[in-house]
C-alpha cells in the first residue's frame, strides 16, 4: 500500500485528552480499500481529496470493523482523542455517531483548508487551540476511570473499579451509554483488543493478559475484527490499516 503516514505524540499536559496527532495520505492515482478496526478513540479529521472538497469530520467510537475507502490524493490530518475529551473540549455527547461520523463546519476551531499544507504547523496550531479550550483545573472520577482502563489495558473488573473510585456501578454504565453509546464493559473490551495490535503485527497469535485461553482470544479477536488472529497477522493487501501502521514510531513529541 502506497500510503504516507506520520505520527506525533502530544505534549504532557494533553495526556488525559489526546492520544496522538497523525497524518495519512494516498500517494497513488487509485483508491485504497481499507478496514478500520475498533480502537477506542474518537477522531477529528481534516480531509481533502482529488475531486472531493475540504471537510472537517468528527468520528464516533467504532464497535465493529468498518470498510472505508481512501480516495486518490486523499489527505487526512487527524487528532485522535480519548473519549473523555468529548465532555471537556467538545461539550457534547457522541452516542448518536457510534460507528459513523458528524460533519462539522469548515471553520471548526478556527481550522481551514490551508492548514493541510504543513503537518508540523497543523500540530502546533492544534496544540495551541486545545490549550485554550482545556479547563485550567480538572480532577474528577471520569478522568480517573479512563486512566484506570488505559493503565490496565482494558483488563478491568467493573465491580473493582466501582469500589476503587467509589462510583456506583450502574451510574458508570449509564455515563458510558449516555455519552458514547456503548457500555463501560464494551469499551474496556475494545481497549483490550487494541492492546493486542502489537503482538498480532509481530505474529504472536496466542493469548496474553486477561484472555483466559486460546479459544477466548480467537473469539474476542473475531468479534472485534471479523477475522481470525492469523488473518490480521497476514493482513493481505495491508487492508487492516491500524495493523499496517502499528509500531510506527512518533516523529517527535511537541
Amino acid at each position: 500500500m502506497k500510503i504516507d503516514y506520520r505520527l506525533v505524540t502530544p505534549p504532557k499536559f494533553l495526556d488525559d485528552f489526546v492520544e496522538s496527532f497523525w497524518m495519512l495520505s494516498n500517494l497513488t492515482d487509485e483508491k485504497q480499500d481499507i478496514i478500520v478496526l475498533p480502537d477506542g478513540r474518537v477522531d477529528l479529521f481534516l480531509t481533502v481529496a482529488d475531486h472531493e472538497p475540504f471537510r472537517i469530520v468528527l468520528l464516533g467510537l467504532d464497535t465493529k470493523p468498518i470498510a472505508r475507502v481512501i480516495l486518490p490524493g486523499k489527505l487526512i490530518y487527524a487528532i485522535s482523542f480519548k473519549p473523555i475529551a468529548i465532555s471537556y473540549l467538545f461539550k457534547q455527547k457522541i452516542a448518536s455517531i457510534k460507528n459513523t461520523a458528524l460533519v462539522l463546519p469548515n471553520d471548526f476551531w478556527g481550522f481551514q483548508e490551508a492548514d493541510l499544507n504543513d503537518f508540523d504547523q497543523f500540530c502546533v496550531k492544534a496544540i495551541d487551540m486545545l490549550d485554550h479550550l482545556m479547563p485550567k483545573i480538572y480532577d474528577d472520577e471520569r478522568i480517573k476511570l479512563f486512566n484506570l482502563i488505559y493503565e490496565q489495558r482494558g483488563e478491568i473488573k467493573v465491580k473493582e473499579v466501582a469500589r476503587t473510585l467509589q462510583w456506583n456501578e450502574r451510574s458508570m454504565h449509564r455515563f458510558f451509554n449516555k455519552n458514547y453509546g456503548i457500555s463501560l464493559k464494551q469499551y474496556a473490551t475494545i481497549v483490550r483488543f487494541k492492546s493486542a495490535f502489537k503482538q498480532l503485527k509481530e505474529g504472536f497469535l496466542y493469548p496474553k493478559g486477561d484472555f483466559t485461553d486460546q479459544s477466548h482470544f480467537i473469539k474476542e479477536i473475531k468479534k472485534n475484527a471479523g477475522v481470525t488472529p492469523k488473518e490480521l497477522y497476514v493482513n493481505e493487501g495491508d487492508k487492516f490499516i491500524q495493523i499496517t501502521i502499528e509500531n510506527f514510531e512518533a516523529a517527535k513529541t511537541l
